[in-house]
Order: structure tokens, then C-alpha cells, then sequence
């Protein structure tokens, strides 16, 4: 697992700092959704407040059982397999151009099943994250977000904040929502404590609050501090069903089509006195506002056949 910190620039009182989490692009497939991913584009390059972290399977670069059978038959032809590998760079360079507006502002990219591994032995996540001077996550990473806020003459002030995230590709890839949000539960929640726990993978999407967590307070009066951690499954940009000139993988296996989601955590310093009071801190203390959301394309076609 791997750990990582991420600062958020000086941050208002009462601003909001939007965490958006995106994956199972597959671009390159016949699935992906490019008009989804222009909608995505646009309505999250231009805030200056916007952070990103990557979920996995930005392309499609074969499932893991094919790629161990050809990366075996080309295990004794260097030459072939150098070249295999500067086709799939020229490739992948046209993903790092449509993911360039999130330069600057990327938290992190997790790998993903759909990951190729150069003969150098880079993967094609890594070499994505290096190419948008972004932080490499592996498969499962631990963010502590840092928010340290302004004073209203623009000086950066001493309250500083922290918000917890264990993220991850994830491996649950059930038929129904709700056996993908018991995995999450199962597998992150009972072995990591954090604020937010984010997973992609299986095209589901979901965002909820499982438990009201209570903390026995080590120090101070007896009592206890109650923590509501929230959870987040993302969606993703690949349609399982295309409409009427392919049938895909999705479909030959009787998946059920998923919509096109993706994720939004949106963190907010604000105060809260009847909040603060209800969990057992004081009451003056700063609380970050949390909101957790899937969001998908704004535009929803609606067909109506005969009568008025």
C-alpha cells in the first residue's frame, strides 16, 4: 500500500475544494464514451479549485491472463517486444494529451487491471503519472489531504486540516451495486481507518455513509468523538451495451448496463456550533462540510413514441 501526502494551497473560509475521482476510462475501446469525457472535461478544467485522482484503466491494454500469455511469446524476441512497446507508447501519448488540462492539479493515479508493462519495467500508469508530473499510487494508497487556511488579507494562516482517503482500482466486480458497496465495507472500512474510502473497478457507482463511528476520547473529559466515514464507488466512461453495432464482452457475459458516473468530494471550512456540540468537540473549532457525490453527463435523451 502506498502513502501519500498532498497539500491543497491556501483555502478560504467557506471555499470549496472539489476532489474529483474518474477511472475505467478504457479509451481505445469501441465503449468509451468520448462525448462523456468532453462533457467531464469541461466542467471541471477551468475551476481553479478542482484536484484530481485517477482510479486505473485509463486504456485497454488487455486483461491480465492475456497479457501473460503474450508477454510469454515474446519472452525470448527482444527485438519484437521493443517494438510492441513503442507502439503502445505513440498510443499512450495520445491518452496523456487528453488528460494534459488536469496538469498541475493531480493528486495521484492508481494502476488498474488494464495496466502494460514496458520492457523496462514501467508500467503505463507510472509512465502517465510522470508524463503529468503526478504521484504514482500503486494499486491501493492512503492520502492525507492537507488544507491550510487563508486570512482574509491573502497571508496563509495557522489553522491547518486534514482529510483522510484510502483509494484503490478495487476487485469487486459483482453483478449488483450493492455486493460491490458489501466488498468496499468488507475490505477497506474494517482494515484502514479515514475520513473517505473511494474505489473504482466495476463500472458501478455509489456514494453513502455506512456508519456513524464512535472514538472513546484517549484524553479530556470521558466521552467519546463521533466521525461519520463516507464511501464513494465511481463509475466509469466505458459503455458495456453499444447501440446497435457491437456486441461486447459486457453484454455476452449479462452484465447489467451501468450508467456513466463519475466522482465528486466536495470539502468546505466552515463552522457548525450545534454540529460540533452533537460529536463532542468544541463548539468554536473549524468542521470541514464534506459532500459526496456521483456525477454523470448533464444531458439525458428521452424517447416518446405515438400519441400526444
Amino acid at each position: 500500500m502506498y502513502h501519500h501526502i498532498f497539500n491543497v494551497p491556501g483555502v478560504h473560509y467557506g471555499e470549496t475544494i472539489t476532489i474529483v475521482h474518474f477511472g475505467d476510462l478504457q479509451m481505445g475501446t469501441e465503449g468509451f464514451c468520448k462525448e462523456a469525457w468532453q462533457e467531464f472535461r469541461n466542467e471541471t478544467k477551468s475551476d481553479k479549485n478542482t484536484y484530481f485522482i485517477g482510479h486505473g484503466d485509463y486504456e485497454d491494454w488487455l486483461r491480465p491472463s492475456m497479457r501473460a500469455r503474450l508477454y510469454g511469446s515474446l519472452s525470448h524476441d527482444d527485438s519484437a517486444r521493443k517494438q510492441l512497446d513503442d507502439r503502445v507508447r505513440k498510443y499512450q501519448d495520445d491518452v496523456i494529451d487528453k488528460m494534459d488540462f488536469m496538469r498541475g492539479k493531480i493528486i495521484g493515479f492508481c494502476k488498474g487491471h488494464h495496466d502494460f508493462e514496458f520492457i523496462t519495467g514501467m508500467s503505463s500508469t507510472q509512465r502517465l503519472a510522470e508524463a503529468l508530473g503526478a504521484t504514482y499510487l500503486g494499486w491501493q494508497s492512503s492520502i492525507r489531504l492537507i488544507l491550510a487556511r487563508k486570512t482574509h488579507d491573502e497571508k496563509q494562516g495557522r489553522s491547518t486540516y486534514a482529510y483522510t482517503m484510502v483509494v484503490t482500482h478495487g476487485n469487486a466486480n459483482a453483478r449488483r451495486v450493492g455486493a460491490s458497496t458489501l466488498w468496499l465495507e468488507n475490505n477497506l472500512m474494517q482494515g484502514w481507518v479515514a475520513d473517505q474510502y473511494v474505489m473504482g473497478h466495476g463500472c458501478k457507482s455509489a456514494a453513502w455513509a455506512p456508519v456513524e463511528r464512535h472514538t472513546v476520547r484517549r484524553l479530556g473529559p470521558p466521552g467519546e468523538i463521533i466521525t461519520i466515514p463516507r464511501c464513494m464507488i465511481i463509475g466509469g466512461f466505458s459503455k458495456g451495451y453499444t447501440n446497435g453495432w457491437e456486441t461486447s464482452y459486457v453484454e455476452r457475459s449479462g452484465f447489467v448496463p451501468q450508467p456513466i458516473m463519475w466522482g465528486l468530494v466536495r470539502i468546505k471550512i466552515c463552522k457548525k456550533k450545534a454540529i460540533a456540540d452533537s460529536r463532542g468537540i468544541n463548539r468554536y473549532t473549524d468542521i470541514l462540510d464534506i459532500e459526496n457525490v456521483n456525477k454523470g453527463p448533464g444531458a439525458q435523451a428521452f424517447l416518446y413514441e405515438g400519441g400526444a
